[in-house]
């Protein structure tokens, strides 16, 4: 042990400078100085007990902390990948809504184009009914009603389709014969 080499080496130091003699002042003042060192030497000892104690808790807090960081680095990571697949996905998203805003586009531009040609065919519907003029029925037998000049006119008035015997049917509205005109 350390302690007790540090003791002898003191103690031949004191032994040696008394000479071997019997001076006892020299041999009380060598007991003090020894009584000292060692005192001195128990207080290091305590020292550094609570040094190597401290400096274990301090490797201890170090490797918790290094931990830490590496836990730390691992969620960071986690995230920057969440970041990078979100950054994706809003891009994706806004191509979609693009695309979305082009088709609403289509859509509305179709919709104005069937708005313009049903306001066409309800003028032209209108015109066709003032104009159409019911057709008198065959002499020779027939039907005792009025025909319809056209299909157009069967239409603007809201009797299309005709069926035979109804007011406004004529062999000349049914083109396949099955009774049925303005189909």
């Amino acid at each position: 042990m350390p302690v007790t080499g540090v003791v002898a080496f003191v103690v031949g130091i004191l032994f040696g400078a008394v000479g071997g003699g019997g001076d006892t002042a020299a041999l009380r003042d060598a007991d003090a100085t020894i009584d000292e060192l060692t005192q001195d030497v128990e207080v290091l000892t305590d020292d550094n007990v609570g040094l190597t104690e401290e400096k274990a808790a301090l490797e201890s807090a170090g490797a918790e902390l290094e931990s830490a960081v590496q836990a730390a680095e691992a969620e960071v990571a986690r995230l920057s990948g969440e970041l990078e697949a979100l950054a994706g996905q809003a891009q994706d998203l806004a191509a979609r809504e693009a695309a979305l805003a082009e088709q609403r586009a289509t859509v509305e531009a179709a919709a104005a184009a069937v708005a313009q040609r049903e306001s066409a065919v309800a003028q032209a519907e209108q015109g066709a009914g003032a104009r159409a003029a019911v057709v008198p029925p065959p002499a020779g037998g027939g039907s005792s009603t009025a025909a319809f000049e056209n299909c157009s006119a069967a239409r603007a008035a809201g009797a299309a389709p005709v069926r035979r015997g109804e007011a406004g049917y004529g062999p000349h509205l049914d083109r396949d014969g099955d009774g049925v005109g303005c189909e």
